[in-house]
């Protein structure tokens, strides 16, 4: 604690001389530095170090014969007061605790005594910080419009105070922060509390500034709220049959319920889209809010002419083409656009061949055993691929839109 008195030993190795005067008052003789004289508008000057322990405008109590004034470091304090009182002064501007040299004069209108008197009592301290504004940027509740959930987010803070920021803090459920003892800045955090639709969204804490000086501390307290739940509940369709091939077809994949939050629909193949409605905007990625629907458009593939394996079966294969897709925070699934199996079989619908001559006929040509029965034109109308045509009699001839007889391969 600062304990200082004129009767200290001054700047230069020794204590003032000290006078007593019956006008004085008991504390100017008790502290003075003083005596008495000759010299009328004679001016004494006396120095000493002291220590000031605590911030804040420091105090005296003084008194002098016949004026004088109290200078800390040669800066001009205030006047002291009369030699037959006590009177409290106080310096008009805050000290930092330090070492200072203090000075006080006395000045002696006429002949008689003179004296300079002082003591330190006190000090007042500074009022605590004024904050001028405390907030968070982005918004966590309104900052998930590209579908990434917000746990981050940026505290930016500035205040006013009298002497330095002693001690800074956010203060929250979370972990209290420090900060930089400054009187404005910014802090950035990760960890914003998740929210769950439908029991705690939007989740909130409360993040409270509270910056210290030496004359004490304020606080600011924000609620900030967090909408970052993007893990949808609702079943999604993955299977969609018998589509025509080639061609481009829009179904939908399931309703978003349950995300409190803008949710990014996304796929990496080509040529795939999403949208709300069946007739609406499509694009990928896309996105969407809680309870609307999410279509999925793209081009069926073409139909599977693999019929490798199958014998004498009337349809193909089906040709499945694998979506993935990723909704909000849910897991990557496929969605497959079946292109359904192609009819290979045809069905001859053609009037039998009876009662007609071979050609040629073998009785009128003579050493020519070749004999022959044609069928009537059938036009291929049930195949739905390209397919080899075979037969099991080795002897079957066919005619393709007028061309040449050719041979067919055996079963």
């Amino acid at each position: 604690m600062t304990s200082w008195n004129t009767r200290a030993v001054t700047t230069s190795g020794s204590q003032g001389p000290q006078f007593y005067e019956p006008a004085w008052s008991t504390q100017m003789n008790n502290y003075n530095v003083g005596g008495t004289d000759n010299s009328p508008g004679a001016v004494r000057q006396y120095y000493w170090s002291i220590t000031f322990d605590d911030y804040g405008k420091q105090q005296f109590d003084t008194a002098v014969d016949d004026s004088g004034e109290i200078y800390i470091n040669g800066v001009y304090q205030f006047a002291a007061g009369g030699y037959n009182g006590w009177s409290l002064r106080e310096t008009p501007g805050y000290f930092s605790p330090g070492t200072y040299t203090i000075s006080m004069t006395s000045r002696n209108t006429g002949s008689g005594p003179w004296g300079l008197a002082a003591q330190w009592v006190g000090f007042s301290v500074p009022p605590p910080p004024a904050i001028s504004s405390f907030y968070a940027d982005p918004d966590p509740q309104n900052s998930s419009s590209g579908g990434t959930p917000l746990y981050s987010t940026t505290f930016y803070w500035s205040s006013t105070s009298i002497g330095a920021i002693t001690s800074a803090k956010i203060l929250n459920g979370a972990g209290d922060i420090t900060l930089t003892n400054t009187t404005g800045g910014s802090y950035s955090i990760n960890n914003l509390p998740q929210s769950t639709a439908g029991s705690s969204s939007p989740s909130q804490r409360v993040y409270t500034l509270e910056l210290c000086n030496n004359g004490g501390c304020s606080t600011s307290p924000i609620t900030v709220e967090a909408r970052n739940d993007n893990t949808p509940t609702t079943g999604w369709a993955s299977l969609f049959v018998d589509l025509e091939p080639l061609t481009n077809t829009t179904k939908l994949l399931g309703t978003l319920a349950n995300v409190d939050m803008v949710v990014k629909v996304v796929t990496s193949s080509s040529n795939v889209t999403f949208g709300p409605s069946a007739n609406g905007s499509f694009s990928n990625p896309a996105y969407f809010t809680n309870t609307q629907s999410v279509y999925m458009r793209s081009t069926t593939l073409d139909f599977n002419t693999d019929i490798s394996g199958l014998g004498n079966v009337e349809f193909g294969k089906v040709n499945n083409k694998l979506i993935p897709v990723t909704i909000g925070n849910l897991n990557t699934f496929n969605v497959t656009f079946r292109t359904r199996a192609p009819k290979i079989k045809e069905t001859f619908d053609y009037s039998d061949v009876a009662n007609i001559d071979p050609y040629p006929d073998i009785d009128k040509i003579v050493n020519n055993p070749q004999e022959f029965t044609v069928t009537e034109l059938e036009t291929i109308n049930d195949i739905e691929i390209p397919v080899e045509i075979k037969t099991d009699n080795p002897d079957v001839e066919v005619q393709i839109n007028n061309g040449t007889w050719v041979y067919l391969r055996e079963l």
